[in-house]
């Protein structure tokens, strides 16, 4: 992944999304393919949705078990800034994972078989 992009795993939730629509110009550019685009897109998202559910039912848990009031004002803050993180360093560890599959073009790939 280009190094200058990498900062962006920082930035809750927000560095996913400018992520995706910048591998998302590409795909429309032709330098990736939409179809690996579409895989890694489909991948991210299931990454996001497991990330806030399992946050979401800890927090849940802890606040039932402990009776925590503060949890009950800021839970959605909390939710969004730690399932946000996660999301981030799961997608931003499974694009760079998968850098080489993403970015090769679909002629190398149909020439190896």
């Amino acid at each position: 992944m280009n190094k200058k992009l990498k900062f962006l795993a920082f930035v809750p939730i927000y560095g996913l999304c400018i992520m995706l629509v910048y591998l998302f110009f590409l795909a429309l550019g032709g330098k990736i393919s939409k179809k690996r685009y579409l895989k890694t897109f489909l991948i991210c998202a299931i990454i996001s949705i497991v990330c806030y559910v399992i946050v979401y039912l800890i927090l849940y848990v802890i606040n039932k078990c402990f009776s925590m009031a503060f949890l009950l004002e800021n839970k959605g803050i909390l939710l969004i800034l730690i399932a946000g993180y996660m999301m981030n360093i799961f997608s931003f560890m499974f694009i760079n994972k998968k850098q080489e599959y993403i970015f090769s073009s679909d002629k190398t790939e149909t020439s190896k078989k």
